[in-house]
Protein backbone atom coordinates (compact mmCIF):
# COMPACT_ATOMS: atom_id res chain seq x y z
CA UNK A 1 0.00 0.00 0.00
CA UNK A 2 2.87 2.32 1.11
CA UNK A 3 4.20 2.23 -2.28
CA UNK A 4 1.34 2.72 -4.72
CA UNK A 5 0.89 6.04 -2.28
CA UNK A 6 4.64 6.74 -3.29
CA UNK A 7 3.99 5.85 -6.73
CA UNK A 8 1.31 8.09 -6.93
CA UNK A 9 2.96 11.00 -5.05
CA UNK A 10 5.98 10.83 -7.33
CA UNK A 11 3.65 10.70 -10.26
CA UNK A 12 0.91 13.01 -9.04
CA UNK A 13 2.05 16.54 -11.47
CA UNK A 14 1.16 13.53 -14.70
CA UNK A 15 -2.02 12.03 -13.37
CA UNK A 16 -3.63 15.84 -12.79
CA UNK A 17 -2.49 16.55 -16.21
CA UNK A 18 -3.77 13.26 -17.58
CA UNK A 19 -7.17 14.72 -15.96
CA UNK A 20 -7.01 18.03 -17.54
CA UNK A 21 -6.42 17.07 -20.79
CA UNK A 22 -9.41 13.91 -20.15
CA UNK A 23 -11.23 16.80 -19.54
CA UNK A 24 -10.06 19.62 -22.39
CA UNK A 25 -10.78 16.91 -25.01
CA UNK A 26 -14.04 16.22 -24.00
CA UNK A 27 -15.40 19.65 -23.83
CA UNK A 28 -13.78 20.87 -27.44
CA UNK A 29 -15.35 16.79 -28.92
CA UNK A 30 -18.82 16.53 -27.38
CA UNK A 31 -19.38 13.12 -26.74
CA UNK A 32 -22.65 13.15 -28.35
CA UNK A 33 -20.85 13.50 -31.80
CA UNK A 34 -18.52 10.60 -30.98
CA UNK A 35 -21.59 8.27 -30.06
CA UNK A 36 -23.46 9.25 -33.03
CA UNK A 37 -20.10 8.85 -35.56
CA UNK A 38 -19.89 5.37 -34.28
CA UNK A 39 -23.37 4.49 -34.59
CA UNK A 40 -24.46 1.93 -36.88
CA UNK A 41 -26.09 4.66 -38.78
CA UNK A 42 -22.85 6.71 -38.47
CA UNK A 43 -21.09 4.64 -40.31
CA UNK A 44 -23.46 3.35 -42.50
CA UNK A 45 -22.96 7.25 -43.89
CA UNK A 46 -19.40 6.92 -43.90
CA UNK A 47 -19.35 3.79 -45.80
CA UNK A 48 -21.74 5.19 -48.62
CA UNK A 49 -19.87 8.52 -47.90
CA UNK A 50 -16.86 6.52 -49.35
CA UNK A 51 -18.64 4.51 -52.09
CA UNK A 52 -19.46 7.82 -53.99
CA UNK A 53 -15.87 9.23 -53.34
CA UNK A 54 -14.65 5.97 -55.16
CA UNK A 55 -17.59 5.93 -57.84
CA UNK A 56 -16.67 9.96 -58.46
CA UNK A 57 -13.12 9.21 -58.78
CA UNK A 58 -13.42 5.59 -60.88
CA UNK A 59 -15.00 8.82 -63.74
CA UNK A 60 -12.52 11.30 -63.09
CA UNK A 61 -9.15 9.09 -63.11
CA UNK A 62 -10.50 6.92 -65.93
CA UNK A 63 -7.10 7.71 -67.58
CA UNK A 64 -5.32 6.90 -65.37
CA UNK A 65 -5.78 3.42 -64.40
CA UNK A 66 -2.71 3.24 -62.45
CA UNK A 67 -3.81 6.55 -59.78
CA UNK A 68 -7.02 5.33 -59.49
CA UNK A 69 -5.79 1.48 -58.31
CA UNK A 70 -3.84 2.82 -55.86
CA UNK A 71 -6.61 5.52 -54.53
CA UNK A 72 -9.34 2.59 -55.01
CA UNK A 73 -7.46 0.44 -53.08
CA UNK A 74 -7.04 2.27 -50.47
CA UNK A 75 -10.75 3.96 -49.68
CA UNK A 76 -11.60 0.00 -50.40
CA UNK A 77 -9.57 -0.88 -46.93
CA UNK A 78 -11.64 1.69 -45.33
CA UNK A 79 -14.51 0.95 -46.53
CA UNK A 80 -13.55 -2.91 -44.97
CA UNK A 81 -12.45 -1.47 -41.91
CA UNK A 82 -15.36 0.64 -41.11
CA UNK A 83 -17.82 -2.19 -42.44
CA UNK A 84 -15.93 -4.61 -39.67
CA UNK A 85 -16.24 -2.24 -37.52
CA UNK A 86 -20.15 -1.79 -37.70
CA UNK A 87 -20.13 -5.35 -37.29
CA UNK A 88 -19.07 -5.93 -34.45
CA UNK A 89 -20.82 -3.08 -32.71
CA UNK A 90 -24.12 -4.54 -33.91
CA UNK A 91 -22.79 -7.67 -32.64
CA UNK A 92 -23.71 -9.94 -35.47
Amino acid sequence: MTTIVDSMRKHQKLIVLGAALAVITLYIIPVDQLVSAVSPPGLARAIQHIQDTRNRLAVQLASHPDILARIDAHLAAVQGHLSDTQYRLLGL
